[in-house]
């Protein structure tokens, strides 16, 4: 269930070479940094109501991606995220990481109506808007995608036709 009153905070996001005395409030790793080198920080500066809420740091490797991604939920102040070798879930009310997942090579993430899709290189994953997964898929690129209203279609040399199911 969708809250009907939002929360508004406002995101700046600011990455940068890593640096291990970075000040931070709340600080996630990338776990995949075990086969790469930490090379990237991103500090999230949260904003709420004009004030400063306070800051997350990312550590992560950054491959092919010079910059983190994010996706902010208003309806569920989640702040999704991701770069490198893992994404994430933070709630924003609590100031704390519900989710991190390691992934071979993350790409992107996309909202589709009250779905959150996470797309890495070898998998794609629906989710709710409070980060609850809904459906995962395996996927190989290159693929071609298709969105419907409750799903995506993904045409892959290796694993096919894959659906992920969305709400």
């Amino acid at each position: 269930m969708i809250p009907e009153k939002t929360k508004e905070y406002q995101i700046k996001v600011s990455t940068f070479a890593f640096s291990p005395s970075q000040e931070g409030v709340l600080t996630i790793t990338d776990n995949s940094h075990l086969q790469n080198t930490l090379d990237k920080t991103s500090i999230f500066e949260i904003h709420h109501a004009g004030n400063l809420k306070g800051k997350i740091r990312y550590d992560w490797s950054h491959n092919t991606f010079e910059e983190v991604e994010y996706l902010y939920v208003p309806e569920t102040a989640r702040l999704f995220f991701g770069g490198g070798g893992s994404w994430g879930v933070i709630n924003l009310d609590k100031f704390e990481l519900i989710r991190l997942e390691s992934v071979m090579l993350f790409w992107y993430l996309a909202r589709h109506g009250n779905t959150i899709v996470a797309v890495e290189e070898i998998s794609a994953e629906s989710s709710d808007l409070y980060g609850q997964t809904i459906s995962t898929i395996p996927i190989d690129p290159p693929f071609e995608t298709i969105v419907f209203d409750d799903r995506i279609e993904f045409d892959c040399i290796v694993h096919g036709k894959q659906i992920l199911k969305l709400i």
